[in-house]
């Protein structure tokens, strides 16, 4: 099929690679460390997801680079280079990495020497199952026909209606990544406390309230989703976790209990944000009202 523009992306999207090649869609890859090793996100099945998982519930501590100016004109001009005259490029937020930044210096430095072309760069707004949402509406527009520019100012129009609320389980993983403190994540493990994080409009993470258990906890996502959606039993959902098949078959029952008929999309939450929240985390992804911070 035709298409006016190229859809390209970076790889917190956490589309299986395969899928993204499939689709026509091309990638750059983000970066992780773990155990000394620096690895491409290049994962390509579940097994590959889950052990990732393992390993950080073995005790490593993965650490994640943004994506440089150098690679992403690198990047671009190479599909320049092929021929590509127009391009829409979803990243990851900027309220999480510098990536974003890298990207829009990028295509301002590679577009010099290609007079004529257009390079679109979009902020997600977030990551993993919210980038991936956003490429999927991204996807369905260039499939329908639209240009670039239309596609690029949709998905910036929307961006802060895309609400994102996510429930962390492991609080032992994010003290030892140093965001909450060794008394607050045996205190807070003790007490069986879920913090509960919202991408707010700047793209960054912000916890909003702290449940007691994940049952609560799941009840609580339900609760916003009624509230913040306009019409919750028909609207789409995604759902994205870090290897926790029992947290999402809880979450599945309850949405389907509540009366949610609309389709349900699941995807894993991938090594660039499972490196910071660690295994057993659990978000929704839907569009309604505006983020609320």
């Amino acid at each position: 099929m035709e298409h006016k523009f190229l859809l390209s992306t970076d790889t917190s999207c956490d589309y299986m690679r395969s899928t993204l090649r499939k689709d026509g869609i091309p990638y750059i890859p983000l970066t992780f460390t773990m155990n000394g090793e620096t690895f491409f996100d290049e994962f390509d099945s579940d097994e590959e997801f889950r052990e990732f998982y393992r390993k950080i519930r073995a005790g490593a501590l993965p650490t994640t680079s943004q994506i440089n100016p150098e690679e992403h004109i690198a990047y671009f001009s190479e599909l320049l280079s092929g021929g590509v005259k127009s391009m829409v490029h979803i990243t990851l937020s900027s309220g999480l990495s510098a990536t974003y930044d890298a990207a829009v210096m990028a295509a301002g430095e590679v577009l010099k020497n290609y007079p004529g072309a257009e390079i679109f760069v979009v902020d997600s707004g977030g990551a993993t199952g919210v980038h991936g949402y956003m490429l999927d509406k991204a996807q369905k527009m260039r499939d329908e026909g639209f240009d670039a520019k239309t596609v690029a100012d949709r998905l910036n129009a929307m961006r802060n209606n895309v609400q994102v609320w996510v429930v962390a389980d492991n609080l032992m993983h994010l003290r030892r990544g140093g965001r909450i403190s060794g008394a607050a994540a045996v205190f807070g493990t003790m007490l069986n406390i879920k913090p509960i994080f919202i991408f707010n409009k700047m793209g960054g993470l912000t916890v909003v309230h702290k449940a007691k258990g994940i049952k609560k906890a799941l009840m609580y996502l339900l609760e916003k989703l009624k509230d913040l959606s306009y019409d919750y039993k028909n609207v789409e959902i995604w759902i994205a976790t870090a290897d926790a098949d029992d947290t999402l078959a809880d979450m599945l029952k309850i949405l389907r209990g509540a009366g949610c008929k609309g389709k349900i999309t699941t995807t894993w939450v991938g090594p660039i944000i499972g490196s910071h929240t660690g295994p057993g985390t659990l978000g929704i992804i839907f569009e309604g009202k505006e983020r609320v911070l």
